[in-house]
């Protein structure tokens, strides 16, 4: 029985993939509305790429009519749901508040989530943030311990803060 629930899921999970690389490569052919239809099966699948590349597409009004509400709720669903590019995408909208509200208590609470999981581009961010003072008190060696974890994650911008 535990056999064949994980071939199930492996199974379930590869279809989604394939839906994913199949989004893919339509969005970069141009075929934007067949790429967030193929998105949207992936996220309401279960898989968190599809949701925040559906959740990318929304924010930027990419083949769709731009609903940042709709974004916002797709990077919540892919932060909770355990990706931590929805967790950043979250940060940084909280950070800018361009079309939300600016929180930068939010942002940082984000950026430390998907850092704290070894995301590293949220690491830099909390990098800048430390070293600027940029919603959060100036500390230096903190920055600089971002930046280098960040950088150990294969953030190039980190390595040259270093």
């Amino acid at each position: 029985m535990k056999k064949l629930l994980i071939s199930i899921i492996l199974i379930v999970g590869s279809l989604y993939a394939d839906l994913l690389d199949d989004a893919l490569i339509a969005y970069s052919n141009g075929e934007k509305a067949k790429a967030v239809e193929l998105w949207t099966k992936s996220c309401d699948g279960g898989n968190m790429k599809g949701c925040s590349e559906l959740g990318n597409v929304y924010r930027d009004g990419d083949g769709v009519k731009k609903d940042i509400q709709k974004a916002i709720k797709l990077y919540e669903k892919t932060c909770t749901g355990g990706s931590m590019n929805g967790c950043n995408s979250l940060g940084v909208l909280y950070g800018e508040g361009k079309e939300i509200k600016q929180d930068k208590q939010k942002a940082i609470q984000y950026y430390k989530k998907a850092c704290d999981s070894g995301y590293a581009q949220s690491c830099h961010n909390l990098g800048v943030a430390y070293f600027y003072a940029d919603g959060v008190k100036q500390d230096k060696q903190k920055a600089f311990r971002y930046y280098k974890k960040a950088c150990k994650g294969g953030n190039i911008s980190s390595c040259y803060k270093l």
